[in-house]
């Protein structure tokens, strides 16, 4: 910010001296007018309409970026509501997955213990059948 302002200063030297050393009368023509005015007069004047033109078009910019920004964060915001909402969804969706794998497994060791128990009794049915045909 600092070095702007310098080179501001700097600028603005050149140009007055310029415009000092310039100092002729010369005919303006402004559409329908005409007037006999300084040179330096016209330099610093066409310098000045030139700065306030620029500082305008600045400040329209900034403006325009702060909006922008505004409008881009208040975007984010929302984006990442969102996402903590999805987020919280998958953890759920995660945790009855998990539980649902839980419940899998231990019907797994029910069946198996189920197919134990039958081949058990398929197998002392068997021992009964022998030990009675004997």
């Amino acid at each position: 910010m600092q070095v702007y302002i310098v080179l501001i200063l700097i600028f603005a030297i050149i140009i007055t001296l310029f415009a000092l050393f310039n100092s002729v009368v010369v005919p303006v023509s402004l559409l329908f007018f005409e007037v006999e005015v300084s040179l330096a007069l016209v330099i610093i004047v066409s310098t000045l309409i030139g700065a306030v033109l620029t500082a305008l078009i600045g400040t329209a910019r900034k403006i325009r970026s702060g909006k922008e920004i505004k409008g881009l964060n208040k975007k984010s915001t929302e984006l990442e509501k969102q996402i903590a909402i999805k987020d919280e969804a998958l953890k759920q969706r995660d945790l009855v997955i998990e539980q649902k794998d839980e419940l899998i497994i231990s019907q797994r060791k029910t069946i198996e213990e189920m197919d134990t128990n039958a081949s058990n009794v398929a197998t002392a049915i068997n021992m009964t059948h022998e030990t009675v045909d004997q």
